[in-house]
């Protein structure tokens, strides 16, 4: 058990510093297009996928069009549009092939990455870059513990979670109006 709770301090503490390197003016921006899109669209692979369809069914308890691509019952995308496009390493070519497709249409594109430098990150009109060095790698000068991927991804969905009570408050949304959207067929 001293193990696991030494993993648990130390996984919560590089969660923490990866945080605290989020961008509020990114997220900012972040938040404003999704206000500004008609419909907005989510995509990503592995994990990276799940963290996003998990983002699209809070957008859509806030009361906002949103839409997993790749479902069956997601409609096009147009120049109204946003997609969020989100892989760690920036180069997962599905997600890549749907942020090329998407720009096609004039949609805007939001990139959440590790790498700005990456395809995604390039292919970006905006950028919620996250700091989550893989396993190995040095975080607060010392190795991760982590499983590659694990530290990103946390990250993701803590951040997009935050940006969720952000839109809350500014779209003035309540809980019971949330929870009225919330799926039923459980």
């Amino acid at each position: 058990m001293n193990h696991f709770k030494r993993f648990l301090r130390r996984i919560s503490s590089e969660i923490e510093d990866s945080l605290s390197r989020v961008s509020p003016e990114e997220a900012e921006e972040i938040t404003d297009a999704i206000r500004g899109a008609d419909k907005i669209f989510v995509c990503g692979e592995g994990r990276s996928g799940l963290i996003m369809r998990i983002f699209a069914m809070r957008l859509m308890q806030l009361g906002l069009s949103s839409f997993v691509v790749g479902e069956t019952t997601t409609p096009s995308i147009s120049k109204e549009d946003l997609l969020l496009a989100c892989s760690g390493s920036g180069e997962t070519p599905t997600t890549i092939i749907y942020a090329k497709k998407a720009k096609e249409q004039g949609a805007r594109v939001v990139g959440i990455t590790a790498s700005d430098n990456s395809t995604l990150g390039k292919l970006s009109d905006k950028l919620l870059l996250i700091s989550a060095p893989k396993k190995g790698e040095l975080v607060n000068r010392k190795k991760s513990v982590q499983l590659s991927g694990s530290l990103f991804e946390q990250t993701v969905f803590i951040v997009l979670d935050a940006l969720v009570m952000v839109l809350k408050r500014e779209l003035k949304q309540k809980t019971s109006d949330m929870m009225r959207r919330h799926a039923n067929l459980e």
